[in-house]
């Protein structure tokens, strides 16, 4: 009885050690590989479609880039989404929200973008801000794309604080893919939105998110400036602005071979100890 109780003690401790280091690892891989799946069937979708219908898209954000106006709230409250009644279906094409993916290489960060009409949107990934500019590049814009930090089981912008000025990020809208380089990081308050205001002759686009991790006060401003040069560089070299996949197959095989090592482990322990139990029955 007493090494019945002392197998079951061991194994559940292994079980307990298993899913405390794995948890946060496993449901970090599980939501990049959603968000990954969710950017694919928005790239399979946007292949199938003509150019003509690509340019209509693109002339409908275009206008409506054209009408806005300067009035900017907290990226994380209701007030941020305006009530234009056509903003959820323009470049809406798979009907679920996605309106494009912001990729950030250097914190291996690839989400898709989603139109900022509900709280609810936060969970998926990232979110558009419905009172600025659509993310499709030209003068006189200002784009806001913003992504909880700290968000239970999944990772959306939590490493934005290591990006510093002169890193790039992408958005890719529809086929094309804009390229903007870190010129500007700030921190303020929610209600301090000057920083997030158009800006004329310039084509901008910054990435929010709370700060200080998991307090929550303040928001992080990471702006970036669009450059033609950095997007013509990865046309004529024919690379790819997300590295998230590789680092995702790494993590993937990580947590398969700690599985099998403590599998092995228990199962070694476990062997020792009926080899022992039988040798000492038999003497």
């Amino acid at each position: 009885m007493k090494n019945k109780i002392y197998n079951i003690l061991i194994f559940t401790a292994l079980g307990i050690c298993l899913v405390f280091v794995l948890m946060n690892p496993v449901t970090q891989l599980i939501n990049r590989m959603y968000s990954n799946g969710v950017v694919t069937v928005y790239d399979n979708q946007v292949s199938s479609m003509s150019n003509d219908d690509k340019d209509y898209l693109f002339e409908e954000a275009r206008k409506y880039n054209e009408n806005l106006t300067n009035n900017v709230a907290d990226c994380f409250s209701s007030d941020a989404f305006n009530t234009n009644s056509n903003y959820e279906n323009i470049l809406n094409i798979t009907g679920n929200g996605v309106m494009g993916t912001v990729s950030i290489p250097i914190i291996n960060c690839n989400l898709p973008i989603y139109h900022g009409s509900s709280d609810e949107v936060f969970d998926k990934g990232a979110v558009h801000m419905a009172s600025t500019s659509f993310p499709i590049g030209g003068e006189n814009t200002h784009s806001v794309i913003s992504a909880h930090t700290a968000y239970p089981g999944k990772v959306f912008f939590d490493k934005l604080t290591d990006v510093e000025s002169g890193d790039y990020f992408y958005i890719t809208i529809l086929d094309k893919t804009l390229a903007y380089k870190v010129c500007q990081i700030d921190v303020v308050l929610p209600n301090e939105t000057n920083l997030l205001k158009l800006a004329k002759e310039q084509d901008i686009i910054t990435l929010v998110t709370c700060t200080p991790y998991a307090v929550n006060t303040h928001r992080l401003l990471v702006r970036g400036q669009r450059d033609l040069n950095e997007e013509e560089r990865i046309k004529r070299e024919n690379i790819d602005a997300n590295q998230s996949g590789d680092t995702d197959k790494i993590l993937y095989y990580l947590i398969i071979i700690f599985i099998i090592a403590i599998l092995l482990a228990g199962a070694m322990i476990f062997t020792r100890h009926y080899r022992k139990e039988g040798v000492n029955a038999y003497v």
